[in-house]
């Protein structure tokens, strides 16, 4: 296969990851074509030696070409989650830096967090963690702090709406309704399952992004006055 002729599964691919289908149930799409391809060659080999031969030796052509599409798609499927994740966080962030500052509309901001998989109608309380490690070492830090306290689409208990990195630390909105030992567990968790350079603080439960300020400043009061490895 020439990389042309590659395309319309990289489109695909690219067209099924925004839709949200799941990439282990497309795989399975080829892997069926495949098996229709070879039983179509077993039924033409038939059962003549020479044409067992022929269907054997064609058979053995068809596993590269399914593998240099399967593997086509599987890049391009990754590439494009990864893309929209990107995507995704940049406009959490923004929308999270617009309502610190107080520059978005109550009634924008709940329809934007709708669009940004966060619901605007579920109380949350704010986490604000913070590292201590210089430099490049905190930033990985923070990094994949956020993405630990993003959790997984099942959203385990504890589990953030929505957690960002800005400058120097996390802010992470988690649902209220988790009870404060099962936040403090898992914040505690993800520090400790990333070192012991940061430090965590959280906020009374807000209710809306309207509140979103008064929780921020509440949760930065406690993070300061946390020691490395601790949540208050």
């Amino acid at each position: 296969l020439e990389p042309a002729e590659l395309e319309f599964v990289r489109a695909q691919a690219v067209m099924r990851a925004r839709q949200g289908v799941p990439m282990d149930v497309m795989l399975h799409v080829y892997r069926s074509g495949h098996e229709a391809m070879f039983r179509a060659i077993e039924a033409a080999g038939g059962d003549s030696p020479g044409g067992m031969a022929g269907a054997l030796a064609l058979t053995g052509r068809t596993l590269p070409h399914v593998d240099v599409i399967t593997t086509a798609f599987t890049q391009s499927y990754l590439e494009t989650l990864q893309e929209e994740e990107i995507e995704a966080d940049l406009a959490r962030r923004e929308l999270i830096e617009r309502s610190l500052r107080g520059s978005v509309q109550p009634a924008e901001a709940a329809e934007r967090a709708r669009q940004l998989g966060i619901d605007p109608d579920t109380p949350f309380v704010v986490a604000v963690c913070a590292s201590h490690a210089p430099g490049v070492t905190g930033f990985e830090q923070l990094r994949r702090l956020a993405k630990r306290l993003r959790g997984s689409p099942s959203r385990s208990p504890g589990a953030a709406m929505a957690a960002v990195v800005r400058e120097r630390e996390v802010v992470a909105l988690i649902p209220a309704e988790t009870t404060a030992a099962v936040v403090e567990g898992q914040l505690a968790e993800a520090i400790a399952a990333l070192g012991s350079d940061i430090a965590a603080g959280v906020g009374l439960p807000c209710d809306g992004l309207a509140e979103l300020q008064r929780g921020y400043g509440e949760a930065s009061a406690m993070v300061r006055r946390a020691g490395a490895g601790t949540v208050r």
